[in-house]
């Protein structure tokens, strides 16, 4: 499986309630329930960041796109490939 980081900006507050806050993070329940979030959480002064693993782009995005906060057009997102680097892949010298 891929890593990909998936980058929250918030575009419009209005719509947000708290029942669309609680569906997110339903969503982001059954994400790591599934084994599909691996990290998540919020960037001070920017939005919101998450790790996914998937197969694909196109299948992480598919599970972004599903997000309550995305489909109500609160947040926009850009998705970036994570090339992990570790002591395993000598931190990709």
């Amino acid at each position: 499986m891929t890593k990909f980081v998936v980058l929250y900006k918030l575009k419009k507050r209005k719509g947000m309630t708290a029942d669309s806050i609680k569906n997110h993070v339903e969503h982001l329940r059954n994400l790591s329930k599934n084994r599909t979030l691996f990290l998540c959480g919020l960037l001070k002064g920017y939005g919101a960041m998450l790790i996914i693993e998937a197969k694909t782009q196109k299948e992480a995005e598919s599970y972004i796109k599903q997000d309550p906060l995305i489909v109500q057009e609160n947040y926009g997102y850009t998705i970036h490939e994570l090339k992990e680097a570790n002591e395993d892949n000598n931190f990709l010298l």
